[in-house]
C-alpha cells in the first residue's frame, strides 16, 4: 500500500485504484445515499404550472419571469376556469397534477378579475391565516390548510369551496379600500362591456377606443382570446390614435400566435402608422421578428434598427437585444456587441440582465476573454443586485474557462449569495460541475440541491444531470440511469439531448446497444450540426464499428467530422483512419490520421500520430513511421506519448537498432508517469530476454512488481510468468499468471488457461478462459473465446478433449 492510498474525503486508507475518485467504501455509500436523498427531496419542488399561451417579453424566458408591462400578478401561470366556486377561480402555480403534493403555491381570481395568493398545505386541521397584507394590486397572500388531497382539479375545487367564505370576506375588505394606498377598484368584464356601450353611445371616440382596449386586455387575461380579438379590432377602428395603436400591437401578438402572420403584419403597420413612439417601436420590433423567422435577415436587422430609433427605453431595449442576437448568429460579433451595449444603456433591468448575459457569452465564445472580463467586472460595480448576480455568474464561467478555479468558485458563490433565483440556480449548477471535477462530491451535491430548490425548470434539470454524474462516478450505475431517465421528461431540447447522450453511453457499457443507438440518433436529430450532435455521432460510430457495421460507422464519423469543433473533428478523423486501416484502405487512413494530427488538438493528435506511425510501419515506410512516433511523443500527452515512445522502441528493434531501442526504454524508466515506466520495463525486459540476458530481465520485472501497485504491476507479473514459461519453469509461470490475472491483467488468464489445458486440467483451464472473456481488449476476448470453443468441442473443426 502506497502513501497515496487514502480516501480523498476522510483520509482513511483505501485499496489502491488507478481510476479516480479514490474514495473508501463507507464514504462512497454515504455520498450515494445523500445524492438519492436530494433527488427524492427534490420531488417536493414540483415543476411550476405554466400557461403556454401567456405572453413573455423575452423569447427564452417563461412569461411568469418576464411579464409584459401592466400584466397582473401571477401572469404566466394558468387559471383553471373549470375550478370555480361562487365566481372565484383557482390559479395553479405548483404543478401538483404531475405528481401529488402535500404543499404548494396557488392564486385565486375573484369575480372582478382581481387576485390573491395562496400558500397551501394538506392538513388534518384546516386554517386560514394572513401571509402578506392587502395591497393595491393584490388582495393579500393567505396561508391555508386544505382538508382534501391535491392531486386533481376536482380536489382543488373541493378545497377552494372550503375557503371561499374567508376569501370573499378578504376580497370585500380589499374592495372597500381597507388598505393603503388605493387608487381604483378593479372592474369586472360585465362592467367593462357596459363602459364600452356607454362610450360608443356618447360618440366620444377616445372614450370608446380606451374602453375597447381595456375590455380586450381583460378578456385576453382571462383566456378569452376570441373576445379579446374582437375588442382590439374595435379599438383599432375607433379613430382614437392612442388606444388604436396600443390595441394594434396586442392584436398583432394574438394573430401571430394563431399563425395568421399576414394579418399580424397588417396590425403592426396600423400601430406604426398611428405615430406613437412606444407602440411604433414595439410593432416595428415585432415585424423584425417575423422577417427574421421568414429568413429575411437584412430586412429584420433594418426593422430592429428602426425600432431602436423611436426612443422609449423598454421596446428599444428589446429591439437592441434582438438585433444583437441576429448579428451574433450571423457571426457579426462587432455589430452584435454594439447592439448589446445599446441595450445595456436603456436602464431597463430585464433588458440589461439579458444583455450582460448574452454579450458575455458571445465575447467568451469569440475568444475576447479580456473584453468579457471587463464587462462583468463593470456590472459588479452596479447597484442593482440582479445585474450583479448575473455578472458574477458569467464571470465565474469565464474564469473557469481560463482555469482560474478559485476565482470561478468565488464568483459562483457570490452569484448565489445575491439571491436572484435564475442567476443563483445557474451559478449553483456551474459550481456543482466545478466541484465535481475535483472530486468534491459533498460540495457538488450541496450545489445541485441549491439549484433544485430554486424551482427554475431548466436549472433543476441540469442539477439532476449533475447528480446523475455524481452517482455514476461513485459506481451507482443504476441510480445514474434512473436519474437520467427522469431528465428525459424535460421539454428543454438541449438538456434532453445531453441526458440522452449520457444515458446512451451508460447503456452501451451495459450491453444495451439497441436503446443506446436509438438515443444517440435522437440526440443527432435534436442537435444537428452542433458540438453535442458531433459527440453523439462519435459515440454512435464507435458502437456501430463494434457491431461490425463499418459503412454505418463511417457515415456517423463523417457527420462528427462535419459538425464538430476542433477536438471532435480530430477524434472523428482518427476514428475514420482506424476504420479505413482495418478495411485495408491504407491511403485514405494515412490521410485521415495526418489531418487529425494537423488539427493541433494535442490529445487526439498524439493518438492519431501514434496510429499513423503504426500504419506506416506496417507498410514498411520506416523513416516516416519513426517521424510520426517522435512527433506524437513530443506532444507530451499523458498515455498517448508514452505509447508512441514504446512503439518507437519496437520499430527500432525491428530495424535492428537495438542499442537505440534499449537507450530509449531506459530513458522512459525515468518518467514520472507510472504507466510509461511499466511499459518501458516490459519492453526492455523482452529485449533483454531476446539477447539472452534473462537475469537482468527478471530483475527489471521484479523491480516494477515491488515498486508499483498491483493494478499497475500486473503487466510485469505476466511478463515474468512468460519468462519462467520460456525457461520451462511451469509452476513459477502459473503462479505469476495467477497474480497478474487477479490484478486485472486478463491476457495472463489466457496464458494460464493454455498451460492448464496442456496439463489436462480442463476445469482449471475453462475457469481461466472464462475470466479472460471479461477483458477490455478484443484480442484477449477473442483468444479466450476460441480456446473455450476448442476446449468444449463446439468449434466445427476443433479437437476433442
Amino acid at each position: 500500500m502506497t502513501a497515496e492510498a487514502v480516501c480523498c474525503r476522510c483520509g482513511r486508507p483505501v485499496e489502491v485504484a488507478d481510476e479516480r475518485p479514490r474514495i473508501c467504501e463507507d464514504c462512497k455509500a454515504h455520498l450515494i445515499e445523500r445524492a438519492h436523498s436530494v433527488l427524492e427531496t427534490a420531488e417536493q419542488f414540483r415543476p411550476l404550472a405554466i400557461d403556454p399561451e401567456a405572453v413573455s417579453t423575452q423569447a427564452d424566458i417563461p412569461a411568469f419571469a418576464s411579464p409584459p408591462q401592466g400584466a397582473p400578478v401571477y401572469h404566466g401561470h394558468p387559471i383553471w376556469h373549470e375550478v370555480e366556486v361562487e365566481g372565484f377561480r383557482f390559479g395553479a402555480i405548483t404543478d401538483f397534477e404531475s405528481q401529488p403534493a402535500r404543499a404548494g403555491d396557488a392564486f385565486v381570481v375573484a369575480p372582478d378579475g382581481s387576485r390573491a395568493g395562496l400558500v397551501w398545505e394538506v392538513t388534518d386541521r384546516p386554517y386560514f391565516e394572513e401571509e402578506y397584507p392587502l395591497e393595491q394590486d393584490r388582495w393579500g397572500v393567505w396561508a391555508v390548510g386544505f382538508p382534501h388531497p391535491m392531486t386533481t382539479r376536482a380536489d382543488a375545487r373541493k378545497n377552494l369551496a372550503v375557503i371561499v367564505p374567508e376569501l370573499r370576506d378578504r376580497w370585500f375588505r380589499w374592495r372597500r379600500g381597507e388598505f393603503e394606498p388605493i387608487e381604483q377598484e378593479a372592474e369586472s368584464t360585465d362592467d367593462l362591456r357596459d363602459d364600452l356601450r356607454r362610450a360608443i353611445a356618447s360618440g366620444d371616440v377616445a372614450d370608446a377606443g380606451n374602453a375597447a382596449l381595456r375590455l380586450g386586455v381583460r378578456l385576453e387575461d382571462d383566456g378569452d382570446s376570441d373576445g379579446a380579438l374582437d375588442a382590439y379590432i374595435q379599438a383599432t377602428q375607433s379613430g382614437a390614435r392612442d388606444p388604436a395603436a396600443r390595441a394594434a400591437v396586442n392584436l398583432g401578438l394574438i394573430l401571430e400566435a394563431r399563425g395568421d402572420v399576414a394579418a399580424a403584419v397588417e396590425a403592426y403597420r396600423v400601430a406604426i402608422g398611428n405615430g406613437l413612439p412606444a407602440q411604433a417601436a414595439w410593432a416595428t420590433n415585432n415585424l423584425g421578428a417575423i422577417l427574421q423567422e421568414q429568413g429575411d435577415l437584412d430586412a429584420a436587422a433594418g426593422a430592429y434598427r428602426q425600432a431602436m430609433s423611436f426612443g422609449p427605453s423598454e421596446p428599444v431595449g428589446h429591439a437592441a437585444l434582438n438585433l444583437g442576437r441576429l448579428l451574433w448568429s450571423s457571426e457579426d460579433v462587432d455589430g452584435a456587441e454594439a447592439a448589446y451595449r445599446h441595450a445595456l444603456g436603456t436602464g431597463v433591468p430585464e433588458v440589461e440582465r439579458m444583455a450582460v448575459r448574452e454579450l458575455g457569452r458571445m465575447l467568451r465564445h469569440a475568444g475576447r476573454l479580456e473584453a468579457a472580463r471587463v464587462l462583468h467586472r463593470e456590472m459588479l460595480e452596479k447597484a442593482e443586485p440582479e445585474l450583479v448576480a448575473y455578472a458574477a455568474w458569467n464571470l465565474g464561467l469565464l474564469l473557469e474557462k481560463e482555469n482560474d478555479e478559485a476565482g470561478a468558485e468565488e464568483a459562483f458563490r457570490s452569484a448565489i449569495a445575491q439571491g436572484w433565483v435564475e442567476a443563483a440556480a445557474g451559478a449553483a449548477v456551474a459550481l456543482a460541475n466545478l466541484l465535481m471535477a475535483r472530486d468534491d462530491f459533498d460540495g457538488a451535491i450541496t450545489a445541485s440541491e441549491q439549484a433544485l430548490q430554486s424551482g427554475w425548470p431548466r436549472h433543476s434539470d441540469w442539477a439532476v444531470l449533475n447528480l446523475a454524474s455524481v452517482l455514476g462516478r461513485l459506481g451507482d450505475r443504476a441510480g445514474a440511469v434512473e436519474a437520467l431517465r427522469r431528465v428525459l421528461e424535460t421539454e428543454d431540447e438541449e438538456i434532453k439531448a445531453r441526458a440522452s447522450l449520457d444515458l446512451a453511453v451508460r447503456l452501451e457499457r451495459d450491453g444495451e446497444t439497441d436503446e443506446a443507438i436509438e438515443l444517440l440518433r435522437e440526440v443527432m436529430r435534436l442537435e444537428e450540426s452542433s458540438e453535442l450532435g458531433a459527440k453523439a455521432a462519435l459515440n454512435l460510430g464507435n458502437i456501430l464499428k463494434g457491431l461490425d457495421r463499418p459503412e454505418d460507422a463511417e457515415a456517423a464519423f463523417s457527420l462528427a467530422r462535419e459538425w464538430g469543433d476542433t477536438e471532435h473533428k480530430a477524434r472523428a478523423l482518427n476514428n475514420l483512419g482506424l476504420l479505413w486501416k482495418n478495411s485495408g484502405q491504407y491511403m485514405e487512413a494515412v490521410d485521415a490520421f495526418q489531418q487529425a494530427v494537423a488539427t493541433g488538438e494535442p490529445e487526439t493528435a498524439a493518438r492519431a500520430g501514434g496510429n499513423l506511425g503504426l500504419l506506416l510501419k506496417r507498410t514498411e515506410r520506416y523513416e516516416e513511421a519513426e517521424q510520426a512516433f517522435r512527433a506524437a511523443a513530443a506532444l507530451n500527452v499523458q498515455g498517448s506519448s508514452g505509447t508512441a515512445l514504446r512503439n518507437l522502441g519496437k520499430l527500432l528493434q525491428e530495424v535492428r537498432r537495438t542499442e537505440e531501442a534499449e537507450q530509449l526504454y531506459r530513458s522512459m524508466l525515468r518518467s514520472n508517469e507510472p504507466a510509461q515506466v511499466v511499459d518501458a520495463s516490459c519492453e526492455l525486459g523482452r529485449l533483454l530476454e531476446a539477447e539472452g540476458r534473462q537475469p537482468e530481465a527478471e530483475e527489471l520485472y521484479r523491480e516494477v512488481i515491488t515498486s508499483q501497485p498491483p493494478g499497475r504491476a500486473a503487466r510485469a507479473l505476466c511478463a515474468l510468468g512468460e519468462l519462467f514459461e520460456g525457461q520451462g519453469d511451469r509452476e513459477e509461470a502459473k503462479s505469476e499468471y495467477r497474480q497478474a490475472m487477479d490484478a486485472g491483467h486478463l491476457h495472463a488468464a489466457v496464458r494460464l488457461g493454455k498451460l492448464l489445458h496442456e496439463e489436462g486440467d480442463v476445469a482449471g483451464a475453462t475457469n481461466a478462459f472464462r475470466r479472460a472473456l471479461d477483458a477490455g481488449q478484443p484480442k484477449v476476448r477473442d483468444a479466450a473465446r476460441a480456446a473455450l470453443e476448442r476446449l468444449t468441442g463446439l468449434q466445427a473443426k476443433g479437437e476433442r478433449t
